[in-house]
């Protein structure tokens, strides 16, 4: 039989991994799943677990969206910063909803991919940067949300 405090030790650790689900070990953006389909104007949500270990820990980090150019979508080169130096919510994870707007004059529908650059720092380390990306499609959503330029 658990005791009282065994039990309470078990929801505070059960509510801070439902969090994110993020562990050591287990690295890289949870969602939106690889070739999502992205709605502009919708939100998404984005989780992302943060490659950190015991010797070092993430600080905060920025998300991307960025055209594909190659098939299959290649690594992070540059794009559209559409979130910067998002907290952690729990010690290896994150988890934001984040809406990316059709841009008037420029076409965003097609093949992109939502990328993520993990700022850490450590016991060897200081400003580490790793990225991560996944390719999404985006879809044409409601054209009364367009951000002008």
């Amino acid at each position: 039989m658990l005791s009282v405090r065994s039990l309470c030790a078990t929801f505070l650790l059960a509510a801070v991994t439902a969090a994110t689900q993020c562990e050591v070990g287990r690295s890289g953006i949870m969602s939106p799943a690889a070739n999502a389909t992205l709605t502009l104007g919708q939100p998404f949500n984005l989780t992302f677990c943060s490659g950190a270990y015991f010797k070092t820990h993430t600080i905060d980090i920025d998300i991307v969206a960025y055209p594909c150019t190659t098939t299959p979508c290649g690594k992070f080169t540059g794009g559209e910063e559409a979130v910067h130096a998002l907290q952690p919510e729990d010690e290896y994870g994150y988890h934001t909803n984040v809406t990316l707007y059709p841009i008037s004059g420029s076409q965003r529908t097609g093949q992109w991919a939502i990328g993520v650059l993990d700022h850490t720092s450590g016991y060897y380390t200081a400003g580490e940067m790793y990225d991560y990306f996944v390719p999404v499609r985006f879809v044409a959503g409601d054209d009364s949300k367009r951000r002008a330029y």
